[in-house]
């Protein structure tokens, strides 16, 4: 059995080379040895972690593994003349230098970590351009040694610059980069570069461009206050956050996990020549059959972020019908897609979307919500959602237009069922209803439902006549019940005897209809 205590500590030892090799080893303490070059640590391949904890080993260049046990190494690094490399696995690494200062780099598995003092950097450039991205590069400064203000590097390896006091630009290699890191570094006002996540951590004071094209940037309790982004897909913005003002990609998505307050209007909303620009590369893209199987993902994630940053009800009404494109055209990113949907709700504002533009911007809403509910992704369940929408909606009559004009066009009658249902007055329309109930949508939606039910199943027929039996004022209940009776009357009875037996106060009404015989005076298509 593994004896997880057992370990071997190593003080004042005058060789250039030491070799631990022991099966057992589970820490090493190496401490004091100022001539000690190269350490390597060997015996019997094991499962478990080697900690190895290393003070006062100035000279110390590599520490060697040739079984590539998985390490995790704990350095201080004070008074350190030369890089060191730790062949890997190294599974956690930790440092302190200069007295107090101290990094940590977390749980990843890397091949190799090369620990380098940055003013030794210039004699290194050569290996650093051959390591690859599984090789983390910490770079740091070293008390009493020149400082560096701009800093010129090219390496496809993992980078961590720390306390680098006196660096204020940093400018990486064309090659996209795995991860960059810039670290209590207080000057530091420009970066260059690309690659898939940079991160600024405790740094900077007045301002901050980052040129290139990033993947993520991640801005982490920074002192800049007016920030430049040429190009990124996504910006995290955590801790403190002192950020005035702010020029971005209009595509750019912003995740604001500040814990201090950041004003709303900092990051300006998207303009709407980049939302048109979108739609018509989506158009162009949607009639290819590919793009329809597959779904262009770098195309859909540009929307998706694009329209996180919708908040003007023009740009939200664009913001809605590029969803609408995306949940016909890209199934496989419905959760995205609804995830996305969901984010536009504000609370507070029920005015979505333009005047001039309300309705038709409903309507593309329905039709996220019948693309959604085709999904075989069970964590995709949107019928909640937009039937609290509809309570939330500030104009009713469209909601109830776009509800009906979609969901028949597209032939969905389960939606159909379920938002008149929800629609439906809890008690019959009064005559303070009568505002809602006379406007031209609420009458066109009406029309076209009693139009629509001889295409439609018994189920469904059934709830348009309860929905327009209930919904409509007496005033108008003559000019329309003959048409339902003529093109549905079983249903049309029905509805009557079910609303009788639910409102008693209006069984009278109600009984009229479920008794009523079919009019034959009638004619097609007259309709008020």
């Amino acid at each position: 059995m593994q004896d997880k205590t057992y370990g071997i500590r190593l003080e004042q030892r005058h060789e250039q080379q030491l070799e631990v090799k022991d099966d057992a080893l589970v820490w090493l303490e190496v401490a004091q040895c100022d001539r000690l070059e190269r350490l390597i640590i060997d015996g019997q391949q094991h499962t478990h972690e080697r900690h190895l904890t290393l003070s006062r080993v100035p000279k110390l260049k590599t520490i060697a593994n040739p079984q590539q046990q998985p390490l995790v190494v704990h350095l201080d690094a004070y008074e350190r003349e030369v890089p060191l490399i730790i062949e890997g696995p190294v599974a956690q690494f930790d440092f302190c230098w200069n007295g107090g200062e101290y990094a940590h780099i977390p749980a990843t598995p890397l091949n190799r970590v090369m620990l380098m003092p940055v003013h030794l950097l210039p004699h290194y450039r050569h290996k650093l351009k051959h390591l690859d991205t599984d090789t983390f590069v910490v770079v740091y400064e070293v008390a009493e040694q020149p400082a560096l203000a701009v800093m010129q590097l090219r390496t496809a390896a993992q980078l961590v610059i720390t306390g680098v006091a006196g660096l204020q630009q940093l400018h990486l290699n064309s090659e996209p980069m795995a991860s960059v890191q810039v670290r209590k570094c207080p000057n530091f006002e420009y970066v260059t570069g690309c690659g898939e996540r940079l991160c600024v951590t405790d740094s900077g004071v007045n301002r901050l461009k980052v040129g290139g094209q990033w993947q993520q940037i991640e801005l982490v309790s920074c002192g800049t206050h007016r920030l430049t982004i040429e190009q990124a897909n996504e910006l995290y913005l955590r801790g403190l956050c002192y950020i005035e003002e702010a020029h971005t990609p209009d595509s750019m998505r912003i995740i604001n996990e500040a814990t201090n307050w950041l004003s709303g209007d900092v990051f300006p909303d998207i303009n709407e020549s980049t939302l048109l620009a979108l739609k018509g590369r989506l158009q162009a893209s949607g009639h290819a059959q590919t793009t329809k199987r597959k779904g262009n993902t770098a195309l859909v994630q540009t929307c998706l972020a694009a329209v996180r940053k919708c908040q003007r009800p023009k740009s939200r009404f664009h913001a809605i019908q590029i969803l609408a494109m995306l949940a016909e055209w890209a199934p496989d990113m419905h959760h995205g897609i609804f995830e996305a949907r969901r984010a536009m709700v504000v609370a507070g504002v029920n005015w979505w979307y333009p005047d001039d533009r309300y309705l038709e911007g409903w309507c593309a809403d329905i039709r996220i919500w019948h693309a959604l509910v085709q999904s075989r992704r069970r964590y995709v369940q949107p019928d909640s959602f937009y039937l609290a929408v509809m309570d939330d909606a500030s104009r009713p009559a469209h909601v109830l237009y776009g509800v009906v004009f979609t969901l028949i066009e597209v032939g969905n009658e389960r939606l159909l069922r379920l938002a008149l249902r929800h629609l439906q007055s809890v008690t019959p329309a009064s005559s303070d209803k009568a505002q809602f109930h006379e406007t031209n949508d609420f009458c066109k939606a009406i029309k076209r439902l009693i139009l629509a039910l001889p295409k439609l199943t018994a189920p469904t027929q059934l709830a348009v006549a309860e929905f327009v039996l209930v919904g409509l004022r007496q005033s108008l209940l003559h000019e329309v019940v003959p048409k339902m009776l003529e093109l549905a009357p079983a249903q049309t009875r029905k509805a009557g005897l079910r609303l009788a037996n639910a409102y008693p106060e209006q069984r009278h009404r109600f009984l009229t209809v479920a008794l009523a015989g079919q009019s034959p005076q009638t004619r097609t298509g007259e309709i008020a």
